[in-house]
């Protein structure tokens, strides 16, 4: 009787735990993900939206510091000397 109970007691948290889990409420309320074709080629557009996101980037340099992190520098803010 007393294992009946234990057994019941790790099956509800095992429940309430998976219910909890940020990974379950994502698939409950946006649904399993959908993947598409992995092999299919990669289309680039060329559109308007491209065009303005590489205006954008254009505008940034990317930076090494001496413990070989990355990080972007806006060109408008790096002195003329260093650049």
């Amino acid at each position: 009787m007393f294992v009946r109970r234990v057994r019941r007691f790790a099956r509800v948290v095992v429940s309430i735990r998976r219910c909890l889990h940020p990974s379950w409420w994502a698939y409950v309320l946006l649904g399993p993900a959908s993947r598409g074709d992995y092999f299919a080629p990669v289309v680039h557009l060329n559109d308007e939206f491209e065009q303005a996101s590489e205006m954008d980037l254009a505008g940034f340099k990317v930076e090494t510091d001496t413990v070989a992190y990355r990080y972007a520098v806006r060109r408008s803010d790096i002195p003329k000397e260093r650049e």
